[in-house]
């Protein structure tokens, strides 16, 4: 167990810092872009203009699921996640937004895992929620100072995301001229 939850804003409770349960992991993978995939998403997209769907996209294109295995960068995202148990990529897509596109909160049923992998940097655009925030706002708010709904990692192009697919998670919209790209899988375990 972890005592490395939040710091706490009332140091008369500094003494009584808890034992965390039941906690939420989220494996933040730190990589360098490989040289091409960012122009294998634009092109992508052009080539399938008109064919995207709608799904948690509000604006932007998605594009419908493909394998792992029809992937370019299959076999380096397998490799990157090479450290997780007996596991399969069940589908993925690609998702590029710009200016004002976004993604609604949602999670990923019938998944263990949520795969986010950020082809440009994602400025803190993501939002994935504390799936604790609304049963223990006032709790949250009395020992931290704050209500702790949920966090925004920073991400930079290459970077990998995952955590649990029943945590919701949405994207604000992108104010920045230049499209935001992601590719997405649902990662079952065996």
């Amino acid at each position: 167990m972890s005592n490395n939850y939040r710091e706490y804003s009332n140091k008369k409770y500094e003494e009584f810092l808890p034992n965390m349960l039941f906690e939420t992991p989220l494996w933040h993978l730190k990589k360098e872009l490989p040289d091409g995939v960012y122009e294998l998403a634009l092109d992508f997209e052009k080539k399938n203009e008109g064919k995207g769907r709608m799904i948690s996209n509000i604006g932007g294109y998605q594009s419908y699921p493909f394998a792992i295995e029809e992937f370019p960068f299959g076999d380096y995202i397998c490799e990157c996640t090479s450290f997780l148990p007996d596991h399969y990529f069940a589908n993925g897509w690609l998702n590029i937004n710009r200016n004002n596109d976004y993604n609604v909160y949602h999670d990923h049923p019938q998944s263990d895992l949520t795969f986010i992998w950020f082809i440009t940097d994602n400025n803190g655009e993501l939002n994935i929620r504390n799936p604790h925030s609304f049963s223990r706002h006032k709790m949250y708010k009395s020992l931290t100072g704050e209500a702790y709904n949920g966090i925004s990692p920073i991400c930079t192009a290459g970077d990998m995301l995952l955590f649990p697919a029943d945590v919701l998670h949405g994207v604000s919209p992108t104010n920045k001229p230049e499209p935001r790209i992601s590719i997405s899988f649902n990662i079952i375990f065996k």
